[in-house]
């Protein structure tokens, strides 16, 4: 079961997303700041023009965040992810986690200075 809460974890969480957008060159599966296992993924998805949501959560300790904002110009949604499928908790985007992975991974790679754009 996904937890969610308002323990600070999912605060913990929202680094890793600060981190990215402020042009750290992070590779996933990251380390978990919760339970500090290597199994954090970050995603991403455009839903209209700049707005969309993120998601970021640990396959082993279960915690996520999820949220609504202005999505960064260079992010690419993933051609695999369809937008019906996304929901609050990141259960489907665990079942694709490794094609995530690649696929952030690939535009780490490409963005050499990630600009903030929130």
């Amino acid at each position: 079961m996904w937890k969610s809460d308002d323990t600070g974890n999912e605060e913990l969480l929202q680094t890793i997303i600060d981190k990215f957008e402020n042009g750290n060159k992070l590779h996933f599966p990251e380390h978990c700041p919760v339970c500090k296992t290597k199994n954090v993924h970050l995603y991403y998805n455009r839903f209209s023009g700049h707005r969309g949501g993120n998601w970021v959560w640990c396959s082993n300790c279960k915690y996520y965040a999820h949220s609504h904002q202005l999505i960064p110009e260079w992010w690419i949604n993933c051609d695999s992810i369809p937008l019906e499928n996304l929901c609050h908790e990141p259960t489907f985007l665990e079942q694709d986690k490794e094609d995530i992975d690649i696929h952030v991974n690939k535009i780490v790679r490409l963005v050499t200075a990630i600009p903030v754009n929130r």
